[in-house]
């Protein structure tokens, strides 16, 4: 990975007192990036872009995916605090956990295509499926974090949740603990946090998985968390071009709920017909909102 130069937000040069402290400091960032490509395996190789054009256009969020690879990010300058530092042992820590927190903010608020987890992460991943399942289930924070604790590098890559962790959570609709990792505020995840917009080495992303098993309530809470309405599917282990929304309009045309539900007025009242209908209403609200900004040139055409 290339190093990136220590800039501020002006883009001016970042000067030490201390040339040996300039080198030192180098020194941690290339720590912290040799960590993170240990963990991850990964780096924007071969020019690839973290978001496939048709999601960037449709990303209007200002996300700092639009600026540069959250895989590969300009690092921060050091903080005030640290850069008062006198002491290069303590400045080279206290730098790097900047960067690490930097970097788990950054990857965990940006849209992140492709999937960036190493193939060996994701075969051994496979080892936890059983019990992780059996916690998510219940939906068991204590449980959850248990597994966490245990079984964390395999949960975790690049500071953030992978999206295959993350999948499982959405799949089994394990609300309080997807909370907790979109949250990340809890201590024993130190730092890490699940990222609604990372598309998973399958090609959709976690509000696809939310509309294809119906969960309104995971639903909303994806989108509470910053999950985009208007992020396509895309690769060839999926149907490319797709919205969270087709794929509930298109399960829902082929459920069952809507052949018992829709049998007579009685049932159609008191079945599950409503509850399909407020999953499509969440994912056409950000549609809808596009829509409306249209109307005012539409009328004025028509007119």
């Amino acid at each position: 990975m290339e190093t990136v130069r220590r800039t501020d937000q002006a883009g001016k040069s970042v000067h030490r007192k201390d040339d040996a402290k300039d080198k030192d400091a180098s020194t941690a960032v290339e720590d912290v990036q040799d960590d993170a490509e240990a963990t991850d395996g990964s780096t924007t190789a071969q020019g690839e872009s973290p978001c496939r054009e048709d999601n960037r256009k449709d990303s209007k969020d200002g996300s700092p995916t639009d600026m540069y690879d959250p895989w590969d990010p300009p690092n921060p300058p050091p903080h005030p605090s640290i850069e008062a530092l006198t002491s290069t042992g303590e400045f080279i820590t206290q730098y790097g956990r900047q960067i690490r927190k930097f970097l788990a903010e950054l990857r965990g608020t940006s849209i992140i295509v492709p999937d960036r987890t190493p193939k060996e992460t994701q075969a051994k991943f496979c080892k936890i499926y059983g019990p992780l399942g059996k916690a998510l289930q219940k939906d068991s924070v204590p449980c959850f974090l248990q597994l966490f604790q245990k079984y964390r590098e395999l949960m975790v890559s690049g500071y953030i949740f992978t999206p295959q962790a993350f999948d499982v959570i959405v799949t089994h609709s394990a609300l309080r603990c997807a909370e907790l990792v979109l949250e990340g505020k809890e201590p024993k995840l130190c730092g890490q946090r699940a990222n609604p917009n990372y598309i998973t080495c399958f090609g959709y992303f976690p509000l696809h998985q939310a509309a294809e098993t119906f969960s309104t309530d995971m639903v909303e809470l994806l989108l509470r968390y910053g999950a985009l309405a208007n992020l396509r599917t895309t690769g060839d282990r999926v149907i490319e071009g797709l919205l969270p929304l087709h794929v509930a309009i298109e399960n829902t045309c082929q459920h069952k709920y809507l052949e018992d539900n829709l049998i007579d007025d009685q049932s159609y009242e008191k079945g599950n017909t409503k509850y399909i209908y407020k999953l499509i209403h969440l994912l056409c609200l950000p549609e809808m909102v596009c829509v409306e900004s249209l109307l005012p040139s539409v009328t004025t055409l028509v007119t």
